[in-house]
């Protein structure tokens, strides 16, 4: 958003620009000072010269070329106007996106975690029924598997959670290094 808003500022400035290229440049410049052939009658009154010469600069053959850089530069500002509305509105999509997703991350956490814990009680259970002889070591396998698979599930959902935190505050305009003078000690 920044870049488009510095280009749309530039458009602008360009845009003065080209509007005071059509006007006429008028100048004036002036001389003051000493003129003489002796070096002791050089600060004398009638020693004393000064020249005024103005000027004025007027195109007027330019073919509207003035006029179209003009045209030209209200253009650029144009497009430079809808790049910007483009990035903010790409931005406050990118952070409804980011919202939503964490909605949705956070149910699926929430279910992965009641999972986890059925799952965690299955697991306990197993263990007395191979204890007391109700269950074999391969009825206890096939728990353990299945917890270990409910628990990766828990923390790749814990993982997409906190990659979701890092795309909002990215989305929120973290991240950007602005340039910062540092203090001197003078």
């Amino acid at each position: 958003i920044r870049k488009n808003e510095y280009s749309l500022k530039v458009a602008n400035a360009d845009i003065g620009s080209a509007r005071a290229a059509i006007f006429p440049t008028i100048t004036l410049t002036g001389n003051l000072g000493f003129a003489s052939g002796e070096l002791e009658s050089l600060f004398q009154n009638e020693n004393k010269i000064w020249s005024l010469s103005p000027s004025i600069s007027l195109s007027i053959f330019d073919y509207g070329k003035r006029q179209a850089n003009l045209e030209v530069e209200k253009l650029n500002q144009k497009v430079a106007v809808e790049n910007y509305q483009s990035a903010v509105q790409s931005a406050f999509q990118n952070v409804a996106d980011a919202l939503i997703a964490r909605q949705t991350l956070a149910k699926q956490y929430n279910t992965d975690q009641n999972r986890q814990v059925a799952s965690t009680k299955k697991l306990q259970l197993s263990y007395l029924r191979v204890r007391e002889g109700l269950a074999s070591a391969l009825d206890l396998l096939s728990v353990e598997s299945n917890d270990f698979s409910i628990h990766q599930n828990l923390l790749i959902t814990l993982q997409k959670t906190l990659n979701n935190n890092v795309d909002l505050y990215m989305a929120l305009g973290g991240g950007l290094k602005e340039s910062v003078k540092p203090l001197s000690n003078q």
